[in-house]
């Protein structure tokens, strides 16, 4: 195949862009590099989707909700059989698939656990949870760092918040990833639909999809007991602040149905944005071991280091939006009604914004304008807890665990979700 750019046309392509593809997905920067000088703003035909790579048109994409609308994303269809327990329909009520006002008020109840004062009494527990998992295979000399470590870390504390028992952290880790794998992007809807659609979508087998669905289900069952029990009895969780939430009528804020999306939501986002940003930091470390020498001697340096692995390998590729009217990005019109993906992954790299992008520079002093989190209205509630969680976790571990490191010549392997970088497992040891 020709990956060369085409001229720039009406709707320039960019053939080079696999974003599924493993060997994109283990080191999608330079493609992404030569998509920003050649061809900043291109279309997916494959995907039938606008791809926005500079990080000034990503920031655009991000904050000007009325054209670009948050109201993209869907789910790939549940099949026939799971229709009455479950409907598609739940995640367009969701924060990452819904703009003002709806977004306004279902953000203002959940962002009720991420005040400064409530993540910053979190640390003694995440602390807790950290030695916990460590004490678990300290004495292996080994382990698989992703589901061993990263995936129960960040699905323990988000359980704890929601006042969910955190004793077996399996089923809500496989929920947060069959949530990725289902989520599809939606083109040819109207911003009014509720219905999920084509668009791009995950390569989802029929098998693979009603197992998915079935968990999905069963979850959601799950949950709505959990808020049933919380609206008859709250307790000081998560999860009945969001039950018991009321308008200045005394009328409920959020109805039980949504509270059970937004908990799935919580879920997703607490398990596989830390948990991947920790794991690749570790890769990260091991290529650049000064740096991590430097922390060492240093250890007020973490919080810029951590800000610095989520702009160098954030594990948020990019977010979607739906063009509400005909718009110009750096100099090509995107058409109404169109499917946009801002890439925070290459906004990240953007030369013209971050000083010799590919070094991992844990001093950058602009390190923390990276989009990772997303920016605007819908920058990530879970920020602060994430930044937390990642900080506490590597530390601990490089104190603990010090000469810990990748187990060398281990191919890296990536699940099939089109939106983030999520590793299937990575084994590292410290003998």
């Amino acid at each position: 195949m020709n990956d060369q750019p085409s001229a720039v046309t009406e709707r320039p392509v960019f053939p080079a862009f696999d974003p599924l593809s493993q060997e994109f997905k283990r080191n999608p920067y330079p493609v992404l590099e030569r998509a920003r000088r050649e061809c900043p703003v291109f279309h997916h035909p494959a995907l039938d989707i606008w791809v926005v790579t500079r990080y000034d048109d990503a920031v655009t994409v991000q904050t000007d909700w009325e054209t670009f609308s948050q109201r993209a994303a869907a789910l790939v269809p549940a099949p026939p059989e799971l229709s009455a327990r479950v409907s598609s329909s739940f995640f367009a009520h969701s924060l990452m698939a819904s703009d003002p006002p709806a977004h306004t008020v279902s953000r203002k109840e959940v962002n009720r656990a991420f005040t400064r004062g409530r993540v910053a009494a979190m640390q003694p527990v995440v602390l807790e949870i950290v030695d916990a998992l460590i004490d678990s295979f300290e004495g292996a000399g080994r382990c698989d760092i992703v589901n061993q470590f990263c995936h129960p870390l960040g699905v323990s504390v988000m359980l704890g918040l929601l006042g969910l028992p955190r004793e077996d952290t399996t089923p809500f880790t496989q929920i947060a990833e069959d949530l990725m794998v289902l989520v599809s992007a939606r083109a040819d809807q109207e911003l009014e639909s509720d219905g999920a659609d084509a668009g791009p979508t995950p390569r989802v087998d029929d098998a693979d999809r009603l197992a998915r669905w079935t968990r999905m289900a069963d979850m959601r069952d799950y949950l709505t007991a959990e808020v049933a029990r919380r609206i008859a009895e709250p307790l000081d969780d998560l999860t009945s602040a969001l039950a018991g939430a009321r308008d200045a009528d005394g009328a409920p804020t959020l109805d039980p149905q949504l509270v059970v999306t937004h908990m799935i939501e919580l879920i997703t986002a607490g398990t596989d944005t830390t948990a991947q940003l920790i794991a690749h930091m570790i890769a990260l470390f091991d290529e650049n071991p000064r740096a991590l020498h430097a922390l060492r001697g240093e250890p007020n340096r973490w919080e810029c280091a951590i800000e610095e692995g989520l702009r160098r390998r954030g594990t948020n590729l990019g977010v979607f939006r739906k063009t509400t009217r005909e718009v110009e990005l750096c100099g090509v019109t995107i058409p109404a009604n169109a499917l946009v993906w801002s890439l925070c992954g290459a906004a990240g790299h953007d030369v013209d914004h971050f000083d010799d992008p590919e070094e991992f520079d844990i001093a950058r002093a602009n390190a923390a304008e990276h989009l990772s989190f997303g920016r605007g209205r819908h920058f990530c509630l879970g920020a602060p807890l994430a930044r937390l969680e990642a900080r506490i976790a590597l530390q601990r571990l490089y104190e603990r665990l010090p000469r810990l490191r990748p187990v060398p010549g281990q191919r890296l392997v990536y699940k099939p979700v089109l939106k983030n970088f999520i590793l299937e497992r990575m084994d590292v040891h410290w003998t």
